[in-house]
């Protein structure tokens, strides 16, 4: 987009909606390669599913600073499509409603799979809100609704001025262990 906006003489309005074109193709260029992710089924194991989070956390959160800890026992067990797509859609709303929302410095990911249950715990020092105020807003709705999806107990602590702490605790369907 950059070349093709040096290259043809354009309106300062035309400009912008070239640039606009281009982050739309790369956002959904993103996002078309996190649902083949999610689709593939040799990606099935928890330490795909973490490696993935790593990934899309260092994409997401490019402009706050963040630390990612990751399991410390054996990531071998393979889980189901369906856990994969709604935890990974649950993160993936997470990570972007810290972004769009929070003003966040720094966010802190703890990932724990322990004795067959996956926790998710997301920590920002942003802004803040009041839970009770903010629940009829799209994107805690769609994280309630994917945490209900998927079983698992859901906590949002929030005050204003205070950041936000989401955990999400989840019986992980193993299906098998990898070879």
């Amino acid at each position: 987009t950059q070349s093709m906006v040096r290259k043809v003489p354009l309106s300062p309005q035309e400009q912008e909606d070239v640039r606009q074109i281009g982050r739309i193709a790369l956002r959904t260029q993103d996002m078309m390669r996190d649902i083949v992710w999610v689709l593939n089924s040799r990606n099935d194991s928890l330490a795909d599913m973490t490696l993935k989070m790593r990934e899309v956390a260092s994409r997401v959160l490019n402009n706050i600073s963040y630390s990612f800890k990751g399991s410390d026992t054996p990531l071998s067990a393979k889980v189901d499509l369906e856990f994969k797509r709604n935890v990974f859609l649950f993160y993936k709303e997470c990570l972007n409603n810290i972004v769009k929302h929070s003003a966040a410095s720094v966010v802190k990911i703890e990932v724990e799979f322990r004795q067959r249950e996956f926790i998710l715990k997301i920590t920002d020092d942003g802004k803040g809100f009041n839970p009770d105020v903010a629940t009829a807003g799209i994107g805690l709705q769609s994280l309630r609704s994917r945490a209900l999806g998927l079983g698992g107990n859901l906590s949002i602590s929030s005050r204003p001025g205070g950041g936000t702490e989401i955990s999400l605790i989840v019986k992980t369907p193993l299906m098998r262990h990898g070879s």
